[in-house]
């Protein structure tokens, strides 16, 4: 009875030693992770992505304005870093914008028409339908056109095209007294036509701080 008695007591010792044995191990090894997992954590950069606009406008003849919220799908209008789509159902339909306008991209079938403030392009702007300069800026981008379009059309109430790269011709033979100004150089992979060629109407190029033209 007195062995039996013994034996169960260091049992039961050995029992408890056992657990907190293996209570220790346990901390020990949660221990050794949240260190080896802060080793290896790894801060991610920020992105920001690129918001998708939509021509929405009821109209699709005549001129509308850019500024105009309803004009765009959400009622909201391009801001800086959108990509604008105009869809062919505007193909009849000058859009006109006079303020300042920074984006990412514009792919349009609707005409553009520059009459006022700059719109400034990142990457981008394919003008199907052409585009007016009659007093605004365009700045930045490449711009290309649709086939058989003359990508920027001049008026005798000037524009600017400021450091753009151009995939098409410049038309400045509409009118007498046709004016462009380039500003920050120009790729043109194109043809400038400065007036007609029957003499009946002429242009004005006006280069950097206007000193030095071509005529």
């Amino acid at each position: 009875m007195i062995l039996r008695a013994w034996l169960e007591t260091l049992l039961s010792r050995l029992s408890r030693s056992t657990r907190r044995s293996a209570a220790g191990r346990l901390r020990r090894t949660s221990h050794r992770n949240r260190i080896g997992f802060a080793q290896y954590a790894e801060v991610l950069e920020t992105r920001t992505l690129l918001s998708s606009v939509v021509w929405g406008g009821a109209a699709t003849t005549g001129m509308q304005n850019w500024a105009t919220a309803s004009n765009w799908v959400g009622g909201v209008v391009p801001a800086a870093g959108a990509d604008v789509q105009i869809g062919a159902a505007y193909s009849g339909l000058t859009i006109v914008s006079s303020a300042n306008v920074s984006v990412n991209s514009i792919t349009s079938e609707a005409a553009l028409s520059l009459t006022g403030g700059t719109m400034t392009i990142a990457t981008t702007l394919q003008a199907n339908h052409g585009l007016t300069l009659a007093g605004g800026t365009l700045a930045g981008g490449t711009l290309n056109a649709g086939t058989g379009a003359n990508a920027v059309v001049a008026t005798a109430t000037g524009g600017t095209l400021n450091g753009v790269t151009v995939n098409a011709d410049l038309d400045l033979t509409q009118v007498n007294g046709v004016q462009l100004t380039i500003t920050n150089g120009l790729a043109l992979n194109g043809t400038a036509y400065i007036g007609k060629a029957d003499g009946s109407t002429y242009g004005t190029l006006f280069f950097g701080d206007n000193s030095a033209t071509a005529q």
